[in-house]
């Protein structure tokens, strides 16, 4: 029996600049609008840490990862890199997951 190929779950979070959360917030909820649009794009969700506001994170699930690759070259993603200097402290954390069972 032939396995179809695995999808991509990723988990991404970025820390805001507190004098740059709002901005960040709303390039990340725009991104979400756009996303969803996008071919196999199955899951794009945005959360905020319960306890610590400047913390936001994207719970990501693609059809396959040529999917994620496509979506990495939109315009919108590209302007939030190029913007993600001045938004957020650090590097973005990334994580990918493997489903084990569901």
């Amino acid at each position: 029996m032939e396995h179809p190929p695995a999808g991509l779950v990723m988990v991404v979070g970025f820390t805001a600049r507190p004098d740059t959360v709002e901005e960040l917030r709303e390039r990340l909820v725009t991104l979400v609008g756009l996303t969803r649009t996008e071919d196999g794009c199955l899951r794009y969700d945005l959360h905020e840490h319960p306890d610590d506001p400047l913390r936001l994170t994207f719970v990501e699930e693609w059809a396959s990862r040529d999917a994620h690759a496509v979506h990495d070259r939109t315009p919108w993603v590209q302007d939030l890199r190029e913007n993600l200097p001045r938004l957020v402290v650090g590097e973005p954390e990334v994580t990918v997951l493997r489903r084990v069972a569901g």
